[in-house]
């Protein structure tokens, strides 16, 4: 957990590297990878966001694609190990 957010982090605490959350809104839920400015997004769906973080915005389940997601969370995780 990370400010009240579901995060998933590489290695134990103290010091273990924050890899992607997820914050939950009223109307979306935000999909977030720390490194994400670094990460290949051929779809164009992950917007910049604070320092090297990127994120998508989810609306509805159908805005899942668990191929692309799977791809970013490898790339994400190949940044921080």
């Amino acid at each position: 957990m990370w400010h009240g957010h579901p995060v998933w982090s590489l290695g134990e605490a103290p010091g273990k590297q924050p890899v992607a959350l997820i914050k939950a809104y009223g109307s979306y839920v935000t999909f977030a990878l720390w490194r994400g400015q670094s990460v290949t997004d051929p779809s164009g769906r992950l917007e910049a966001a604070s320092r090297e973080m990127a994120q998508v915005k989810l609306r509805s389940v159908a805005d899942i694609d668990a191929d692309l997601f799977t791809g970013w969370l490898h790339q994400a995780r190949d940044l921080e190990a």
